[in-house]
């Protein structure tokens, strides 16, 4: 599943045009693509690049007359600094079944988690991450989990926790009655 990592929306524009490019290859080899799926997909694709534009622009805005490298943003879906990018992300979820008849269906699952995974950043409190290559900006988006405290830490995970590590014999007991340590052989790498 796509929620434990940062959402980088390079990768999800290489997947789309990997599947245009697919696309080109299916109609090279046999006449089953018609010309119009690859115009489907190609419009589909200009329309995320012109979404990544303004969400770049608009994120960049946060990023000016400071130092930051990582900025944490109210939820961009409600966030009038967001206001275009919102526009053009309402069209690229109204644009997105098209594509379900246009591509394998595994495909399509995979950009479906995709998109729902950068829906769900865009509904919570996100953490936009600057970064450089080539003296080039570009941003990286993640969810924003912090603990305040440890009862909210409690709250949020109630069962039983346990911490397992490989300790050596020597380590002092962290508990009254725990049973001697057993040597468990690892490997130095």
């Amino acid at each position: 599943m796509f929620l434990s990592r940062p959402q980088d929306m390079y990768y999800t524009l290489n997947f789309i045009e990997t599947l245009l490019y697919k696309q080109f290859l299916e109609q090279e080899t046999n006449a089953k693509t018609t010309k119009s799926n690859n115009q489907k997909i190609a419009a589909f694709y200009t329309s995320f690049q012109i979404f990544i534009g303004q969400l770049f622009m608009e994120s960049k805005q946060l990023f000016t007359g400071n130092n930051a490298e990582r900025i944490q943003s109210n939820p961009i879906s409600t966030d009038s600094t967001f206001y275009k990018t919102n526009l053009i992300w309402k069209q690229i979820i109204d644009a997105l079944p098209t594509l379900e008849d246009e591509v394998d269906p595994s495909d399509f699952e995979t950009i479906k988690k995709q998109f729902d995974h950068i829906e769900t950043l865009f509904n919570t409190v996100i953490t936009i991450e600057k970064k450089m290559m080539n003296d080039d900006m570009y941003f990286v988006y993640s969810e924003h989990t912090q603990y305040t405290s440890w009862s909210e830490f409690i709250e949020i995970f109630p069962s039983t926790i346990y911490f397992f590590s490989n300790s050596d014999k020597a380590a002092t007991n962290l508990f009254p009655n725990e049973q001697p340590k057993i040597n468990i052989k690892t490997n130095k790498i």
